[in-house]
């Protein structure tokens, strides 16, 4: 079985992690990789599958002429932290193919879970990290 979907690369505690969709995950940790400009990294462990919220955490090794993005310096204290209409950008691999960096608007917020943005998605853009123009 074979699945493909974007995700966020960011270190903490010494260690580097991937963010990205449960939906993605297909198979045990040793049969899953990490696509970069050099190749693939190897999954070293599942640190959270969550299907509910459909996230999953994964460690990696440090993936070589990547920058991770910083934590908690580039997360909004809050989604509302942004106004209706900022504008958003995603990297990902629509169908399979790019790297392609799409932008979008945020249009609205449900409770604190929920940012709805209007934007383009296709099957493997799932996954990706949204930021804003300022980089968080």
């Amino acid at each position: 079985t074979f699945s493909a979907a974007s995700g966020a690369y960011f270190p903490t505690g010494g260690k580097f992690y991937v963010l990205t969709v449960n939906h993605g995950i297909v198979g045990p940790c040793a049969l899953t990789k990490i696509k970069s400009e050099n190749g693939y990294v190897p999954c070293m462990n599942y640190v959270e599958l969550n299907s509910s919220r459909d996230y999953a955490i994964i460690e990696v090794e440090e993936i070589e002429g990547r920058v991770p993005i910083k934590l908690p310096q580039d997360l909004p204290r809050t989604f509302k932290s942004y106004n209706v209409m900022t504008t958003v950008y995603y990297t990902g691999f629509p169908n399979s193919a790019g790297p392609f960096t799409l932008k979008g608007n945020i249009i609205g917020y449900l409770g604190s879970d929920y940012v709805y943005l209007q934007s383009y998605g296709w099957a493997g853009s799932s996954g990706a990290g949204v930021f804003a123009q300022m980089g968080i």
